[in-house]
């Protein structure tokens, strides 16, 4: 849980920052994140397969912050394993 608080720490950072269009895109990529290792805590539970990891993550991201196609996937997996090597969730092995 702890580690959960202080993923959540990183999305008030970005949310701090300016708004102009990278710090936008900064921010909805943070939040893919987020929701990527979200959803791969919920793999880890038991709660969902691992293979539903990414289509959990946007249907998530879509419910929260609407607008899931206009995300770079791509990217937001990369901040997700950043994250998870540095906190050691063990989401990406």
């Amino acid at each position: 849980m702890l580690k959960v608080l202080r993923l959540l720490g990183v999305t008030t950072i970005i949310s701090l920052s300016p708004i102009n269009a990278f710090a936008y895109n900064a921010r909805a990529q943070g939040n893919a994140a987020i929701m990527i290792i979200s959803a791969c805590t919920w793999s880890q539970m038991g709660r969902i397969p691992r293979s539903s990891i990414m289509s959990f993550a946007k249907k998530q991201y879509e419910a929260k912050y609407g607008g899931a196609s206009s995300v770079d996937w791509n990217n937001a997996i990369t901040v997700a394993q950043k994250l998870d090597k540095k906190e050691g969730l063990g989401c990406f092995r």
